[in-house]
């Protein structure tokens, strides 16, 4: 379950660093500047976010998983 929200995690921050992106190419024009620039800046930092949440906890993960091979051997 832990490795599926991780997951879940980085896959939903990567569409939004894309949504981020996409509005960059698409709708700089039909927005005012402040909501551009305020939508750009929240998907971006808000998918960076989550994309580090969701590595950092597989690779915690995967450290327990190799700290407890270690030990039982």
């Amino acid at each position: 379950m832990k490795r599926f929200l991780s997951q879940s995690l980085t896959i939903l921050g990567w569409l939004l660093v894309g949504f981020g992106v996409g509005v960059l190419i698409t709708e700089a024009t039909k927005l005012s500047e402040a909501q551009y620039a305020l939508m750009m800046i929240g998907t971006l930092v808000l998918g960076g976010f989550l994309i580090g949440i969701g590595i950092l906890r597989i690779s915690a993960k995967k450290k327990e998983k190799k700290e407890e091979k270690e030990l039982s051997v």
